[in-house]
């Protein structure tokens, strides 16, 4: 059960409303994390603005984007971001063997290079919280700084997404697709 009420259109405040109905016409539904940052309404405001960044304005080819994506889902052991991005990163061209290996939580196998570059930088940050000069640098050298930056900035959305949902028990979302099982220690 959920730690914070769902806000609806009748509960929110004039700027809260004013705010959502921005988020609405720009990407569709406010829900989840977002949803949950609208008890702020400047955090959802820039919660908004920065996942439109990510997800429309960045650098990475979308799915490669969309490893990266999947594998932030898997090692924040998510089931409300993979369910929701299942879908989204099929859509993307992201191959099944590959997200069933992330959903396993394996390295895929049958990469290509770029795939490759992009489950590097991903598993380095996300296990160590930071990356080797040569892991930065395929990254940088194939999609430029901006990449790069794009790169580690999604990782970082996606986790602070992760959080909230977990911080504040919010509820699955209503899609099927599979599960993810908890990770071997």
């Amino acid at each position: 059960m959920t730690r914070i009420p769902t806000l609806t259109l009748e509960t929110m405040s004039e700027e809260q409303r004013r705010i959502y109905r921005g988020i609405m016409s720009r990407r569709g539904p406010v829900q989840g994390p977002l949803l949950a940052a609208m008890h702020r309404p400047l955090l959802g405001e820039t919660w908004g603005h920065f996942g439109d960044a990510i997800r429309a304005q960045a650098s990475i080819p979308k799915d490669l984007a969309a490893i990266a994506v999947m594998q932030t889902c898997r090692f924040m052991n998510c089931q409300y971001m993979w369910a929701v991005h299942f879908p989204l990163s099929e859509k993307a061209g992201l191959r099944a063997d590959i997200m069933e290996s992330i959903r396993l939580g394996k390295t895929p196998e049958n990469f290509d290079i770029d795939q490759m570059k992009i489950w590097g930088f991903c598993t380095e940050l996300l296990e160590k919280k930071a990356l080797t000069e040569a892991t930065h640098a395929a990254v940088k050298d194939t999609w430029g700084i901006a990449g790069a930056v794009d790169l580690s900035a999604m990782i970082g959305y996606y986790v602070l997404c992760a959080l909230m949902i977990g911080a504040n028990d919010l509820p699955q979302p209503d899609v099927t697709t599979s599960v993810l099982a908890p990770l071997p220690a």
